[in-house]
C-alpha cells in the first residue's frame, strides 16, 4: 500500500509533465472508487491543463504504466485510481460532502423537498433519544455514562418539538408548491 501524498510528491512540480500528472492524480483523488474515460477527464481538466484529449490520454497511459492508475476496457478505456493507493481522509470527506450538498440542493430538488429530507433526517436522529430514555425505564440503571434518564427525556422532547416544526414547514411548503403549480397551469 502506498500513500497518495507520497505519490504526489514523487512528481516534480517544476517540470510541465510532473505538474500536469500531479493535477490529474489530485483530480482522481477527489473522486475515489470511480472510473473515467479520457473524454471525461478532458472535460474536467482540459482547460486547466491547457492540453487536448490526445495528450491527456498519453498522461493517463503513463500513470497507468507507473501503477498510479488502473485501466479497464479495450477501445474506450476507463481509468481509476489504483487499489493499492491509500486515499487520505480529506479527499474522502470532500467526496462525501459533495454528495450531501447534492442531496440538500434546493435548486435541484426545490425547497419543499429539501425541508422534507431534513425532516426525515431529523426524525431519524430523534429516535435514539426516545430509545435510550425507554431503555432506562425498563432496565435498573439510572444513566448511560453521565447522561441520565431526565437528560434523555429532555433531549427527546426537544428533538421531537423541532421534528414537528420541520414537519409543519414541510407541509406548508408543499402546499405552497402545489398552489403555485395549479395557478401556473390555469393560466
Amino acid at each position: 500500500m502506498r500513500n497518495a501524498d507520497e505519490i504526489i510528491s514523487e512528481y516534480n512540480i517544476k517540470k510541465k509533465t510532473g505538474k500536469k500528472k500531479r493535477t490529474i492524480i489530485k483530480w482522481f483523488l477527489t473522486k475515489p472508487d470511480r472510473r473515467f474515460d479520457t473524454s471525461e477527464v478532458n472535460a474536467a481538466l482540459g482547460d486547466e491543463l491547457d492540453i487536448g484529449e490526445g495528450q491527456i490520454r498519453n498522461y493517463l497511459e503513463d500513470l497507468t504504466d507507473e501503477n498510479v492508475l488502473d485501466s479497464y476496457g479495450g477501445q474506450r478505456k476507463a481509468y481509476e485510481l489504483n487499489d493499492n493507493i491509500l486515499v487520505p481522509a480529506k479527499y474522502r470527506i470532500r467526496a462525501v460532502l459533495k454528495h450531501l450538498s447534492a442531496t440538500f440542493d434546493p435548486d435541484r430538488w426545490g425547497y419543499a423537498s429539501v425541508i422534507a429530507a431534513v425532516t426525515v433526517t431529523w426524525g431519524l436522529f430523534t429516535i435514539p433519544f426516545w430509545f435510550f430514555w425507554a431503555t432506562l425505564l425498563v432496565f435498573p440503571t439510572n444513566a448511560y455514562a453521565s447522561v441520565g434518564q431526565e437528560e434523555f427525556f429532555t433531549l427527546a422532547v426537544a428533538m421531537t418539538f423541532w421534528f414537528v416544526v420541520l414537519g409543519l414547514c414541510s407541509y406548508i411548503l408543499y402546499g405552497i408548491d402545489r398552489w403555485n403549480k395549479n395557478n401556473i397551469h390555469s393560466l
